[in-house]
């Protein structure tokens, strides 16, 4: 449930980049955000963003990009 959680806190964070458009979370942002002070090495936020992609490969309209040293959800 605890992975679950930080799945859909990723989803969200990335989601909450859409409002500018091009804008972009970066790594360090999205590991700060979604697990808070305790962080998370690069290979969670890693695992994490490849779990989110793998169930979002049903819905093609939904993307995760990394650009620029981060991630950004497209909707197409």
């Amino acid at each position: 449930l605890n992975k679950l959680l930080n799945e859909f806190r990723c989803i969200c964070n990335l989601n909450s980049a859409l409002d500018s458009p091009g804008h972009f979370q970066t790594s360090e942002e999205i590991k700060k955000i979604v697990w808070g002070k305790t962080g998370a090495t690069n290979d969670v936020l890693n695992t994490t963003i490849r779990r989110l992609r793998k169930d979002l490969e049903n819905i093609p309209d939904l993307k995760i990009v990394f650009e620029n040293g981060g991630y950004r959800l497209n909707i197409l």
